[in-house]
C-alpha cells in the first residue's frame, strides 16, 4: 500500500491539489477539496485513493489541527 507522503497528485477531472481525509488512524482517503468535484465519488472504485498513513504523518496532521483549548477547558488550562 502506498504511504501518504508517496501521494502528491493533482484531481484528473478539474486539477486542483488533492487533499488527504484521515478515515480512520492509518489510512487517508485522497479527494478533491473543490466542491463543484465529486472526484473520487465519481469513479466506480475508490479503493486506489486509500493511502496509508504512517505514525509519524498522523501525529503531525493530529499537532496542526488540535490545540490545548480543545482538549481542556478553561479552568483546567489555569492548573497547567
Amino acid at each position: 500500500m502506498t504511504t501518504l507522503a508517496e501521494n502528491t497528485t493533482k484531481c484528473p477531472n478539474c486539477k486542483s491539489d488533492l487533499v488527504n481525509c484521515l478515515i480512520n488512524q492509518n489510512q487517508s482517503l485522497v479527494i478533491c477539496p473543490n466542491q463543484q468535484c465529486l472526484y473520487p465519488f465519481d469513479q466506480n472504485r475508490v479503493d486506489n485513493e486509500i493511502f496509508y498513513v504512517t505514525n509519524e504523518e498522523l501525529s503531525k496532521i493530529v499537532s496542526e489541527k488540535v490545540t490545548m483549548k480543545d482538549i481542556f477547558n478553561d479552568e483546567q488550562l489555569k492548573d497547567l
